[in-house]
């Protein structure tokens, strides 16, 4: 299978090569570096060979990844694989890996990175407990977030219900009279909350005379 890819290589010094088959048997060179952290990718199965398999990362929030064509060792589920799958798992950056022609020289162009399978970290308890704190914390502090926001919102309400009925507005009036009955906002006063019903009453708020006799009826 004749195959190109664009890749960087795991060393620096090392020399680039394009790989131009890989051999059922393995055949090929693979020069090993320090190995990368475990990362889950996502991606699409390209070629599946004997014992690896060829794949093209689709990460666009990875930019270091985006695009990238790797070659998979160790992954447990080859027989499972077909060309132009997606799939996502968990794996590391070993080195990088190389073709050889049929007479044992290697292909020239550029080198693919290896990545090893792996299985994604296990969280240690620190690190559970910390997640749980935050996760705990973004609660509190959206919670608390909220009753301000509320809180900001009654006072408004309030003040503008205050500033009408100032003016003489029946409507505030009226409020001003729920809330004085209700304790709502303010302490509960059921003599401002008559004066205030009886105030929006004789400015003409058919709702504050109902309000006001239902009021003194109590």
């Amino acid at each position: 299978m004749v195959i190109s890819a664009s890749a960087q290589t795991n060393n620096a010094n090392e020399p680039v090569v394009r790989v131009k088959t890989f051999r059922a048997d393995g055949n090929c060179k693979i020069t090993l570096g320090t190995p990368g952290p475990v990362r889950l990718i996502h991606g699409e199965v390209l070629a599946v060979y004997a014992n690896r398999f060829m794949f093209e990362i689709d990460e666009p929030y990875i930019r270091d990844l985006d695009g990238l064509q790797i070659i998979i060792q160790n992954y447990p589920r080859l027989e499972s694989l077909a060309n132009g799958e997606k799939h996502a798992f968990a794996a590391r950056r070993v080195g990088t890996i190389q073709g050889k022609l049929d007479d044992g020289t290697l292909a020239v162009g550029d080198a693919l990175e290896l990545w090893n399978y792996d299985a994604p970290p296990v969280p240690t308890p620190e690190q559970l407990a910390a997640a749980r704190a935050a996760q705990e914390k973004a609660k509190a502090d959206a919670k608390a977030k909220a009753a301000a926001q509320k809180a900001d919102g009654e006072a408004r309400a309030l003040q503008a219900n205050q500033d009408a009925a100032a003016k003489g507005d029946s409507f505030g009036l009226m409020r001003m009279g729920e809330r004085y009955r209700d304790g709502d906002g303010v302490e509960k006063d059921l003599s401002k909350a008559r004066e205030y019903l009886q105030k929006a009453a004789d400015a003409g708020s058919p709702t504050a005379k109902d309000e006001l006799s239902n009021l003194k009826s109590q």
